[in-house]
């Protein structure tokens, strides 16, 4: 179960038993055919690597995430590291990416936050391969494998987009946030989930909501195309739109709206704490 997959491929390349092959000839020449048996032998033997591999993986990760939630991010950042160091499938990695991006929100340190935030995009990538021993002997057994690692790792893994808001929000980069918040909102229910929606309706509004802060600064510019910048396109007075009553009011208007649609959709998925808060 230690073996990584190098030590595995030189392995199964080592010299077989007798038993292990069948010898035949054809047109005058010996050839070498691989046993059924020992075909169905090394296959098994792969599995069960697999699977081990991902206990040890399962283990593991609960201890760091446990680390985190009980309030010691530096021997949960120690354990992430271990991991990622890891020759992991690219679930296990993005769950590390992702929790490595929430110790550094948590401290405070946007930019690094950011940085493992890219990572598990780059990890969660469709073109990316889900398994990462697809080019390997152990290509044969990635099939067989994908029913154990949907029966192991069943929880979804969180929106790398809806991190990054997050992240972007706490960093007070608010116009980068709410532009991301809609186009994320704009994409089809079959590719995202209601709670999903949920939360990035959640996120629209206190991002709204944050802006109105009278120290928050105005960049018309950096709000075009946002739903924000349809409602201040026409604003033409001196100074922060956000000083204005009338303009406070209807953006207030739009933050309530969306933390009413977040309120709705907690409910439609029984999620009644999330609702209420």
């Amino acid at each position: 179960a230690l073996l990584n997959e190098e030590g595995l491929r030189l392995l199964l390349k080592s010299n077989p038993d007798r038993d292990s092959l069948q010898t035949g000839r054809a047109a005058g020449r010996s050839i070498l055919i691989p046993s059924y048996k020992n075909q169905r032998r090394s296959r098994a033997l792969q599995q069960s690597i697999l699977a081990v591999q991902s206990e040890h993986f399962r283990v593991d990760f609960s201890l760091a995430k446990l680390e985190f939630e009980s309030g010691r991010p530096n021997s949960a950042e120690s354990l992430l590291r271990k991991l990622l160091a890891r020759d992991l499938t690219l679930p296990m990695r993005s769950k590390v990416l992702e929790i490595l991006a929430r110790i550094k929100l948590r401290s405070g340190e946007i930019s690094k936050s950011l940085e493992y935030v890219h990572q598990l995009e780059r990890n969660n990538r469709p073109s990316a391969t889900k398994f990462p021993f697809a080019e390997s002997s152990l290509a044969s057994v990635s099939e067989s494998f994908r029913g154990l690692q949907d029966v192991l790792y069943n929880e979804q893994t969180p929106s790398a987009s809806i991190l990054r808001i997050r992240v972007l929000f706490v960093g007070q980069r608010y116009a980068e946030a709410l532009s991301l918040t809609e186009q994320s909102l704009e994409k089809s229910t079959d590719d995202i989930s209601l709670r999903d929606v949920a939360q990035l309706s959640c996120l629209h509004g206190k991002i709204i909501s944050h802006m109105l802060a009278s120290d928050t600064p105005y960049d018309q510019s950096s709000l075009a195309g946002t739903g924000l910048g349809a409602v201040l396109k026409n604003f033409t007075s001196p100074g922060s739109p956000f000083a204005d009553i009338s303009v406070r009011g209807a953006i207030s208007a739009v933050a309530l709206e969306s933390f009413e649609r977040a309120r709705q959709l907690y409910m439609n998925v029984g999620d009644e704490l999330r609702a209420a808060k």
